[in-house]
């Protein structure tokens, strides 16, 4: 993960404040569209460091990995018990869409879930 060195420069020249690292992933898990997940880093209080942007560009490429890795752990699973929904959209796209998804599941023999882990109507 690389940021642009002028991210590192604006830190050093802020005096108050706090960088928080986010961490978005658009995985298409279960419908057509995909989920949006969000993991929030650890924050960084600015202060009055002193350092470098060159030291502030490390650091704060470091806690957005850091951020990064943590999503990519939680998401990798497919657990959706380990998200918290903010927004639920519709499931499936059309009637057709859904008949596709409970007969595939059928023929391979799986339970049909919606992708926040309901059973569908």
């Amino acid at each position: 993960m690389r940021l642009q060195p002028v991210v590192g420069h604006l830190a050093s020249r802020l005096r108050d404040g706090l960088f928080l690292p986010l961490a978005i992933e658009y995985p298409f898990w279960e419908e057509r569209f995909p989920e949006a997940l969000l993991r929030f880093g650890e924050e960084v209080p600015i202060g009055d460091a002193g350092m470098s942007g060159a030291d502030w560009g490390v650091l704060l490429e470091e806690k957005l990995t850091e951020a990064q890795e943590g999503l990519e752990r939680e998401a990798v699973p497919r657990d959706t018990s380990r998200f918290e929904v903010l927004h639920a959209g519709s499931s499936g796209v059309s009637g057709v869409y859904d008949a596709w998804r409970r007969f595939r599941a059928r023929i391979k023999g799986e339970e049909l879930r919606t992708s926040h882990g309901e059973e569908p109507p």
